[in-house]
């Protein structure tokens, strides 16, 4: 099961079915008396990883908004921080992504008699999170 690390662990209930990463590299047309613009690199942009995660406390009875809360609160500006905090998206020994939480839409999909939601699917983004440091010691630059 995929979890979020920071600084307490948040397990999904279930292993997502997929997941996706993406990357764009940026290219600007460059204005020039020309049939065909020539192309000039900007900046790289981060690595997105986005997955569609499950939460299902039926049986338990219990709120479902307990367990995503804690992922919600990844988009919430840290007192000590000044941002929101970094995370590291892990699943097994095939994924582990450092990243901060981009967007995310929450829908709740069951509920208790009494009103109380017990299952929800959340579709998360997450954008890498690299300091510059930490960039040009694996990629310096020449």
């Amino acid at each position: 099961m995929p979890s979020l690390i920071n600084p307490s662990t948040v397990q999904v209930m279930l292993n997502p079915r997929e997941y996706t990463i993406t990357k764009a590299t940026p290219w600007k047309n460059r204005d020039v008396a020309s049939d065909s613009p020539k192309l000039e690199f900007t900046s790289g942009e981060p690595f997105r990883l986005q997955m569609e995660l499950f939460f299902d406390t039926y049986e338990q009875r219990t709120d479902v908004r307990e367990p995503t809360d804690k992922i919600e609160k990844l988009a919430l500006v840290s007192q000590e921080l000044h941002r929101p905090p970094t995370v590291l998206v892990t699943w097994g020994t095939s994924l582990a992504f450092k990243c901060v939480l981009e967007s995310f839409s929450l829908r709740f999909t069951l509920f208790l008699d009494d009103g109380t939601p017990v299952r929800a699917v959340m579709n998360a983004v997450f954008k890498e999170f690299s300091p510059a440091q930490e960039q040009l010691k694996g990629k310096p630059r020449h």
